[in-house]
């Protein structure tokens, strides 16, 4: 076979590597699924309101469907609004007293959240590494006695809750997104601000585990 001929293949199959390394980049963003959900198994694993072993012992019979890993801000999602997962409070019913999650949905400019949370995937690897050299150079001149990103989150009303998140289009379409996060694993400042700056339009609590039963729903077993 000719040279030439040899060299074009080699060409057309690092072109091929070269765009199967994009594809994966590609598909390595957050999924796209039907709808956001703060009560998906994995939602509550990650926020610590189960084991994911036992799964939820809920007041709801309707299983809720598993949830996709979170992952970059697709490149091609239009944000219509946001679905904010934290820990609630205690919710107490005739059952007893149950943990719950509170899911926000909130809407407005969501252009600077989008920007916070490091936006197409090849963002998000370089915020990653910065923070991390933030953290190694911070931990280095502070020591045990600095407060750092700690001591800024604990004066945040909720600063240091987990966090999960969750992009939605005009269709209702959702991206489960990771979230940012500063030295002491809160969400970055840059983070809160831009959820702060949007408009809460709804707001509900659901029980999750039941943590302990009535006295009246103990004795009727």
């Amino acid at each position: 076979m000719p040279l030439v001929a040899v060299l074009a293949l080699a060409g057309c199959s690092s072109s091929d590597d070269a765009a199967s390394d994009a594809s994966a980049v590609v598909s390595a963003a957050a999924d796209v699924t039907g709808t956001a959900d703060c009560l998906s198994p994995e939602v509550l694993v990650a926020l610590g309101l189960s084991d994911g072993a036992s799964g939820p012992v809920s007041s709801s019979a309707t299983p809720h469907p598993a949830a996709s890993p979170a992952g970059p801000v697709p490149a091609d999602l239009v944000v219509a609004s946001v679905v904010e997962c934290t820990p609630g409070g205690p919710l107490v019913d005739t059952a007893g007293t149950w943990s719950s999650v509170r899911s926000r949905r909130l809407e407005g400019d969501t252009a600077p959240l989008v920007h916070a949370l490091g936006g197409p995937r090849s963002a998000a690897s370089a915020t990653a590494g910065a923070g991390a050299t933030s953290c190694a150079s911070s931990a280095s001149g502070q020591g045990t006695s600095g407060q750092g990103a700690s001591g800024q989150g604990a004066s945040g009303q909720g600063a240091t809750e987990p966090m999960d998140v969750w992009l939605v289009d005009a269709l209702g379409r959702a991206a489960r997104v990771q979230v940012p996060t500063a030295c002491d694993g809160t969400p970055q400042p840059a983070v809160t601000r831009a959820l702060a700056a949007l408009q809460v339009t709804d707001d509900e609590t659901y029980p999750v585990v039941l943590v302990e039963p009535s006295p009246s729903a103990t004795a009727k077993r």
